[in-house]
């Protein structure tokens, strides 16, 4: 469950940052007054919730721009709210990577570590391992399914743009290595008759592929950190998909 915020673009002054942080802090306080509150009146019989009375898990969101000090300030007020989990708002709103990278570490590193870590808003694969390798547990993003309706799709050489000329005869599924449905069913050269012709069924395709090309991701992500060879694993995941991404 989340509260309200106010996620600032990323060119502001710091007393704008400031100010969206304070009020994303005083609705904080308000959500979690109002949550204690519908937590006491939830019933229990046998053993189970009452449909439509789960108070859900409340989440504080964490803002602060890319000023660290108004990150750690953010987060410092949050965690003695004492909620459930922790978000971090705010990201991937125009940085690059590398300060991405900085600001989501430094906030993570202000969570405790008993509770659940989320990222709002991050959908590519770059900014997913990153945040993981931080100690992030969760993240969600419109990205894999806004790009499937602009023929882009994930592969393990990076995204490719299935409208470009050169897929007009390629017979070969979108990601040779993929699994899914619409990699097994289909070729890059339908799919691309399909976008050109605005078929519905394209993006639909392309969404199914994508969101299953990340779930594997994920999938392989946990077997790493299982394995001990993250670390490995995503050194070996960036130099194929970042040196041929957008082809």
């Amino acid at each position: 469950m989340m509260p309200l915020d106010v996620c600032t673009p990323f060119d502001v002054d710091e007393k704008t940052a400031k100010d969206a942080m304070d009020r994303t802090y005083e609705w904080a306080v308000k959500s979690k007054n109002a949550w204690l509150v519908q937590s006491e009146k939830t019933q229990v019989t046998s053993g189970h919730v009452q449909p439509g009375q789960v108070p859900g898990h409340l989440f504080g969101i964490i803002q602060g721009n890319f000023f660290p000090h108004l990150r750690r300030q953010s987060a410092e007020q949050l965690v003695e709210l004492d909620l459930p989990g922790y978000a971090i708002g705010g990201l991937s709103v125009g940085e690059n990577p590398d300060l991405f990278d900085e600001i989501c570490g430094l906030t993570a590193s202000c969570i405790p570590l008993d509770r659940p870590r989320y990222v709002m808003g991050i959908g590519t694969p770059e900014y997913i391992l990153s945040a993981v390798a931080h100690g992030i547990d969760m993240f969600d993003c419109v990205f894999p399914t806004r790009i499937a309706r602009n023929a882009m799709v994930f592969t393990a050489d990076g995204t490719i743009n299935l409208r470009n000329e050169k897929y007009k005869l390629d017979q070969s599924g979108l990601d040779p290595e993929c699994r899914c449905p619409s990699c097994t069913g289909y070729s890059r050269s339908y799919l691309r008759h399909l976008y050109k012709t605005k078929e519905i069924l394209a993006s639909m395709l392309a969404t199914r592929h994508n969101l299953w090309f990340l779930e594997t991701f994920v999938e392989n992500i946990r077997k790493s950190i299982n394995q001990n060879n993250f670390a490995a694993f995503k050194k070996a995941f960036l130099k194929r998909y970042m040196g041929r991404q957008n082809k």
